[in-house]
């Protein structure tokens, strides 16, 4: 028997109909739409990597560049270092010969302190040129003297009168020098000539100079 006060529930019929939606053709109607994020990122990705990639470029542009300037220093050091070992190595081959020729020839004294001995009385208007010296010897009695003579060539300025002053007190100024003293027998002003060309006077000093006559005497007199 069915209870009275119990109700019954009742059964809703939902009507049936034919679902004929296509829903890949459906509008998207999302709030974030799905082909936007696909062609947001078909864009970004593209555009970080390139990004990416001319900032690469950029920085080895900039590295070549570098490299550039360094080889071309380089290349330049490499140069001036070896232009100065020439020089370098020229100057030992004359430092050479002269020592040879102090050692084994020019024995009064060094040649280096007779050219220092030389540009010490050169006055500011004038130049040396060239020097020469030359071994010889002579025969006095039963002795043979050893002789060197000596030509300096150079020019000083006529920009005042006092051109030919400066040889003559060039050549007096030889004779009182230290080195020379001893073994100097006669410094002269061998040839004097003007040059219209460069405006200067040229001059030619003779210094001739032995060793034993002029040490013995100085010996005998001490």
């Amino acid at each position: 028997m069915k209870n009275p006060l119990k109700k019954t529930k009742t059964k809703v019929l939902v009507p049936w109909r034919q679902d004929f939606r296509n829903s890949e053709s459906l509008p998207d109607i999302k709030v974030i739409r799905t082909q936007f994020l696909i062609n947001f990122v078909a864009v970004v990705v593209p555009l970080f990597v390139a990004i990416l990639w001319i900032q690469q470029e950029l920085a080895l542009g900039s590295l070549r560049q570098d490299l550039g300037k360094l080889e071309e220093k380089k290349v330049a050091m490499q140069s001036a270092n070896s232009e100065l070992v020439a020089l370098s190595r020229d100057f030992m081959k004359e430092s050479a010969k002269i020592d040879s020729l102090d050692q084994y020839y020019y024995n009064l004294f060094s040649i280096s302190d007779y050219l220092v001995t030389l540009s010490k009385n050169v006055s500011e208007n004038m130049v040396l040129s060239s020097m020469e010296i030359k071994k010889s010897n002579r025969i006095e009695g039963n002795d043979v003297i050893d002789v060197w003579e000596s030509k300096v060539s150079g020019n000083v300025t006529q920009e005042n009168q006092g051109a030919i002053t400066s040889v003559n007190t060039f050549v007096e100024d030889l004779g009182k020098e230290e080195l020379l003293a001893l073994y100097l027998d006669e410094a002269f002003l061998d040839n004097l000539s003007r040059d219209q060309n460069t405006d200067t006077l040229n001059f030619v000093v003779s210094i001739a100079m032995s060793g034993t006559e002029k040490k013995e005497k100085t010996l005998s007199n001490e």
